[in-house]
């Protein structure tokens, strides 16, 4: 599944966002990309906000029908990074996590430019060249059979891309809600944001 902007973005370079919404949420005990912020889910709030920060197509990353699947089973993050990549017609991806109720359209766009590119001290949200080098160091290490079922973490491909690490001015908002207790201590702090709504292809 995937969503388009309404409009088309004013960038030299493609941006299409990867949102990562096929976690366990075994901490939250409920789906994370179902919690609602402000009358919308969790999962339409981060497609609003990549969206809004200059991102022109929205792909999800989740394991249920209708949405963008692991070819491999537990192999973690990269392996839906690994399928949404395949799927995205632009020269960058900007991939982000579903569960940062505070994140803002600014924060992200100082990594919209141009270069595999992260926080320091985060390694999501992140911006991956979609290549197909890229694309087949994924595949590689996605179906390696030495791996044994372990997933390998953002933080190596970030390595081996030798990603520019740069300066948020607001790290908080950076912060993941992991459970029920500080989803709601979080989410309670947030005003209500007017982003623009994308639409279903």
């Amino acid at each position: 599944m995937h969503f388009d902007a309404a409009i088309p973005q004013q960038n030299t370079h493609s941006f299409s966002a990867i949102i990562m919404a096929g976690g366990r949420s075994s901490r939250m005990g409920q789906d994370k990309a179902l919690l609602q912020l402000h009358g919308k889910t969790m999962l339409q709030h981060t497609c609003d906000v990549a969206i809004a920060a200059g991102c022109h197509k929205v792909l999800i990353s989740r394991n249920a029908a209708g949405y963008i699947q692991d070819e491999v089973a537990n192999r973690g993050p990269l392996a839906g990074i690994a399928a949404a990549l395949k799927q995205a017609n632009s020269e960058f991806c900007l991939v982000l996590p579903v569960d940062m109720p505070s994140l803002q359209p600014a924060d992200l766009r100082p990594l919209l430019n141009g270069e595999s590119c992260y926080f320091k001290n985060f390694t999501l949200p992140c911006v991956l060249p979609n290549t197909l080098q890229v694309q087949d160091y994924l595949a590689q290490v996605v179906h390696d059979p030495f791996l044994h079922g372990r997933a390998l973490s953002i933080e190596q491909l970030l390595q081996w891309l030798q990603a520019r690490s740069l300066t948020t001015a607001n790290p908080a908002h950076f912060a993941n809600t992991n459970d029920f207790a500080t989803w709601q201590c979080v989410s309670k702090t947030i005003p209500t944001q007017r982003t623009q709504q994308v639409r279903h292809e």
